[in-house]
């Protein structure tokens, strides 16, 4: 994958991104995900490394791509293709991330994305109401979501009041600065549970990881029932991600 270096080459490298459009629109590459893990006791915690991309940094990737071969080049900022560029050189080069590093990659490359969206419908001179109000699925906390959900709907008011589609679009750039503390916050909320999520994530996916079947579908289940709730407050957070962690720490000595 050629690196995207500033807005002067993105038309040329649309053509690049678009070859690989069929493989882009949600279909992780590759299945190996997960060959080694590095397991340092630290206050009775484990630190998984992953050796190779896993699907969630490739799914994610995927979806920039997608984005961009459908709106173009143009409607993407530079902060978005930079993430995009730090993506395929992780995917490449197959580089050993912790679950904190994936974790922010996905949660910065999600926040930009959420509002490119926002953007390219006003641009399009479209009605951005929809992609505006997906910005509440950002926030999974029911206090935090109900401090932004006020925000949205204020600034959604007045970007169908503006007139111009530069003042549509300034008032989407106030709106990302005024969210981005409290996205912040929120990921700062989940952040124990969502990292527990991708270190059992890589653990079920790594061919040379053995594991019991009773395990497993422990794992499995929880992770089910993780990935369906819409509404997750620190407590809860914070519950599940003790349970998560002590399968995963069970799966761990089985493999010790």
């Amino acid at each position: 994958m050629k690196e995207i270096k500033n807005k002067k080459n993105k038309k040329i490298a649309i053509v690049t991104l678009s070859a690989t459009a069929g493989v882009a629109t949600g279909v992780a590459i590759g299945t190996g995900v997960f060959t080694a893990l590095l397991r340092v006791k630290n206050s009775e915690k484990s630190d998984i490394k992953f050796n190779n991309p896993i699907d969630e940094l490739k799914n994610k990737r995927d979806e920039i791509l997608k984005f961009i071969t459908e709106n173009g080049s143009e409607n993407v900022s530079d902060e978005l293709f930079k993430k995009l560029n730090e993506f395929n050189s992780v995917i490449d080069k197959n580089s050993s991330l912790s679950a904190d590093q994936i974790l922010k990659m996905l949660n910065d490359s999600g926040y930009l994305l959420a509002f490119a969206k926002i953007r390219v419908t006003i641009k399009n001179e479209q009605d951005p109401e929809q992609s505006i109000n997906d910005l509440k699925k950002l926030f999974k906390d029911d206090a935090i979501r109900n401090r932004a959900s006020s925000i949205i709907q204020d600034y959604d008011q007045r970007i169908k009041q503006a007139k111009s589609k530069e003042d549509k679009l300034a008032l989407v750039d106030q709106l990302e600065n005024t969210l981005k503390d409290l996205y912040n916050e929120q990921t700062l909320i989940n952040s124990r549970l969502d990292k527990a999520v991708i270190n059992a994530n890589g653990l079920l996916k790594d061919p040379n990881f053995k594991i019991s079947e009773d395990l497993k579908s422990q794992i499995e289940g929880l992770l089910n029932k993780i990935s369906k709730l819409e509404n997750i407050d620190a407590n809860t957070s914070e519950i599940l991600a003790d349970r998560l962690e002590n399968l995963i720490d069970k799966a761990l000595n089985e493999n010790s």
